[in-house]
């Protein structure tokens, strides 16, 4: 008989801050050589559903846990609001793979989607702040998916934390991840991961359209001149606690609403659009143009196209977290 009775990852939760935090490296290899591949999806339900628990009551009074057929959740919510979180989780899921990215989006490893749900802000970021990759000041965010591993941070399983209050933003939020995870399997560049999260978390939790004024474009233009740009391409503008990000975030969903007009070709992009480059190759085999003339076609004459020659060798690199928009 394999040892997977009750607690049977408690070895494999390290315990040096707050949190439990599963080293999924090795309960990659324990489960491995002990149990068919088969079986992988419920013992990593079992693993997801463990850590919840030991989450839970790391936290203390006040939080539970809660599930249902693709979502594990540990909130502080009361069952009605938790049970409508999981209706409108589902919903999502569904619509992303089905009718809002078919054959972009895709589940990816076993489990089922974990997402956990702050009280406090000071809990929220001490959970975070480990997946950071040095000290230093952020953008500060409602909601992030978590899923690379890595030496630094062994946290393997894609999950999600969520900050509670207002539900509508809330659900922003939870929208905005969701369509993270199920897009973490492809190598995309940040501009266009966040480009399509903002996009979709506005149809999926009925959010504003997007509206783009002449003074917005003027503030694009100033920001991202004079080689500006580049941050916007290689991922840096997310991490500034400034305008940068806020206009990165625009920006993007400005780029995906230009090249999705057309989604056979859109989805051929996305698939072969690659963080290294920017999109850059992929944009040119499928489109036939270069990303800096379609920035051009929003922002006028200049010099936009991507340039990783100029970025440094961390800009290309997988981001560990997707942080959404302030507010």
């Amino acid at each position: 008989m394999r040892p997977f009775n009750p607690g049977w990852i408690d070895p494999f939760l390290a315990r040096s801050d707050a949190f439990p935090r599963p080293r999924w490296k090795e309960i990659d290899a324990f489960l491995a050589e002990r149990a068919p591949e088969s079986e992988w999806p419920s013992l990593y339900d079992s693993a997801a559903r463990e850590w919840a628990v030991a989450t839970c009551a790391a936290l203390g009074d006040g939080y539970e846990t809660s599930e249902s057929r693709e979502f594990l959740f540990v909130s502080p919510f009361a069952k009605p609001v938790f049970e409508a979180r999981h209706a409108f989780a589902e919903r999502c899921r569904r619509r992303i793979l089905e009718e809002l990215l078919p054959g972009i989006a895709r589940v990816w490893g076993f489990g089922k989607h974990v997402a956990f749900v702050f009280r406090d802000v000071e809990t929220y970021y001490s959970y975070v702040a480990p997946f950071y990759p040095e000290p230093g000041a952020f953008a500060a965010s409602a909601g992030m998916f978590l899923g690379a591993w890595s030496a630094e941070h062994p946290h393997g399983y894609g999950h999600f934390v969520l900050r509670a209050g207002d539900l509508k933003q809330l659900d922003h939020a939870l929208a905005h991840e969701l369509v993270h995870n199920l897009l973490a399997s492809l190598p995309l560049p940040l501009w266009l991961d966040e480009g399509l999260a903002t996009s979709l978390d506005a149809q999926l939790a009925h959010g504003p359209p997007l509206v783009v004024r002449r003074e917005d474009l003027d503030e694009h233009r100033a920001t991202w001149g004079a080689g500006g740009i580049q941050e916007f391409w290689s991922g840096r503008a997310w991490e500034h606690p400034d305008d940068r990000n806020r206009l990165a975030y625009q920006l993007a969903q400005m780029a995906v609403r230009a090249l999705a007009k057309e989604y056979a070709s859109f989805r051929a992009f996305v698939l072969r659009a690659h963080r290294e480059d920017g999109g850059e190759h992929a944009a040119r085999e499928v489109y036939g143009r270069s990303l800096g003339e379609l920035v051009g076609q929003m922002l006028g004459p200049g010099e936009w196209a991507p340039e990783p020659r100029v970025w440094s060798a961390e800009d290309a690199r997988a981001p560990e977290s997707a942080p959404v928009a302030p507010g």
